[in-house]
């Protein structure tokens, strides 16, 4: 976490202590692979000069970092500026959280890299199909735990009204998957659960 938008610096510093991290022993346990969820290229860059593989966000690197760009992914407005326009075309007002998904189309994936076999390409429009059928879940409780459990049960704070509240269960069983239903009561993400093996930068340190 930077605690920042578009920082290019922090971004890159990230990026590369992500990529030089040690455990308290002194074992090289760094990132052989970075994504980030910003536009800047401060983390793109820190890889590049690593040579540790890339995934981006909003924007391809495949131009500036030929060799470890992997894909980038990217939120498409056009399913969200549609529904506005025929909602209020009908005289209808608008949902106040109204979420897209991969089959609304409002999130793609931008071109593959330059080092990417079709095999890899035709395993993740797979995976990608069944993410879209709802066959498989981002965030499947069965694979992982927080505290060394099984999550069966979440509150998360929905009906944002400033005063932080978790007051809506976002644990949902369908097709035999029980997983943590993020950003689908509300638009902006609620999930907060600290996952068992993932170590916090600031905290190892």
């Amino acid at each position: 976490f930077t605690g920042t938008w578009y920082g290019t610096t922090e971004e890159s510093e990230a990026a590369t202590a992500l990529i030089n991290y040690k455990n308290a022993q002194g074992v090289a346990e760094g990132a052989w692979i970075v994504s980030q969820h910003a536009d800047s290229m401060g983390a793109p860059n820190a890889c590049d000069e690593a040579g540790v593989p890339n995934v981006t966000y909003n924007v391809s690197t495949v131009a500036e970092c030929p060799n470890t760009y992997l894909v980038g992914s990217r939120i498409n407005w056009e399913p969200y500026f549609e529904y506005l326009i025929e909602t209020v075309a009908a005289g209808e007002k608008p949902a106040y959280d109204w979420t897209g998904t991969l089959a609304t189309g409002s999130a793609e994936l931008l071109a593959y890299g330059n080092n990417i076999s079709q095999a890899i390409k035709d395993d993740v429009a797979a995976k990608m199909a069944e993410l879209k059928a709802g066959t498989r879940r981002v965030f499947d409780c069965s694979t992982f735990t927080v505290g060394d459990s099984t999550i069966e049960s979440c509150l998360a704070d929905v009906d944002d009204m400033g005063d932080y509240v978790k007051e809506t269960e976002v644990i949902k069983t369908e097709n035999g998957i029980t997983y943590f239903a993020e950003s689908v009561y509300r638009s902006a993400p609620y999930f907060d659960l600290r996952i068992d093996g993932i170590t916090l930068l600031n905290e190892a340190m």
